[in-house]
């Protein structure tokens, strides 16, 4: 009897798991903008919760005009993903501005092991040139030491895992100069292994641009994250367990009944 018990907590615990595995997706608590320009401190342009981030229109600084600023973040089953989605800079000062723009959330529960981060960027311009290189880059980070934002004019969330960044360049011919009419990617994702450890943590997009006079540009980005498979091996061992228990259940009764 003890060992029928044993095995039904078994097929039980695993139900369970599964049906937690394939659960919806849940919003994330917050998501955040914040700005920096040419190398001075940053501040936050929109903080929103994630069911109703709105989308920001307007000057945040002289000679910058954002038309659209938006994005979405959702955490999936043991993993999680955050997007940019339609922003358009435009600098239209009568010099080059260097830009610094950050789209963070927080709140992404604990994964119950390594994630798969996968990275990537594309946009266009229009206007002037748009100079590429280090200051022309996409990177992410995910960081469990808990905090976004900016405290004391200096951007949080950028102190644990990053992918290294990503430089645009034209597609096709490959250039950093990214000049009028220019579409531009971070040439495909990048992808590396994240551990979180046992708490929440979060993801940052951070985008390093460099506009000429009256250019802008618009993009969108994503960082992805989900669970690294389980060797095969594992999986089906697991995926038998209910079976072997119940068998030994069958093989159980029918001896007691000879």
């Amino acid at each position: 009897m003890l060992r029928s018990k044993n095995c039904l907590r078994i097929c039980v615990t695993l139900g369970a798991l599964t049906l937690a595995l394939s659960g919806s997706s849940k919003a994330q608590a917050n998501i955040v903008f914040d700005l920096s320009l040419n190398g001075g401190a940053t501040w936050t342009v929109l903080q929103n919760s994630v069911s109703n981030p709105g989308v920001y229109t307007g000057n945040p600084a002289p000679d910058l005009t954002i038309s659209s600023l938006s994005g979405e973040s959702t955490s999936l089953p043991g993993g999680g993903n955050l997007q940019s989605s339609t922003v358009s800079i435009k600098n239209t000062s009568t010099s080059s501005q260097s830009i610094q723009l950050a789209i963070q959330s927080d709140n992404f529960p604990p994964p119950t092991g390594l994630l798969t981060f996968q990275t990537g960027a594309t946009g266009n311009t229009t206007g002037g040139a748009f100079t590429g290189g280090a200051s022309g880059s996409f990177q992410s980070y995910g960081d469990s030491s808990g905090g976004i934002g900016v405290s004391g004019g200096a951007l949080q969330g950028i102190s644990g895992f990053t992918i290294s960044q990503q430089t645009f360049t034209t597609n096709p011919g490959g250039s950093t100069t990214l000049s009028a009419g220019t579409t531009w990617g971070t040439n495909g994702n990048v992808s590396g292994l994240f551990n979180s450890g046992s708490g929440t943590y979060s993801l940052t997009s951070l985008y390093r641009l460099t506009l000429d006079p009256n250019s802008s540009i618009n993009f969108s980005g994503q960082i992805a994250l989900n669970p690294v498979p389980a060797p095969a091996g594992i999986v089906l061992a697991v995926a038998g367990l209910p079976i072997l228990g119940f068998g030994w259940l069958r093989r159980r009764k029918a001896a007691s009944t000879v």
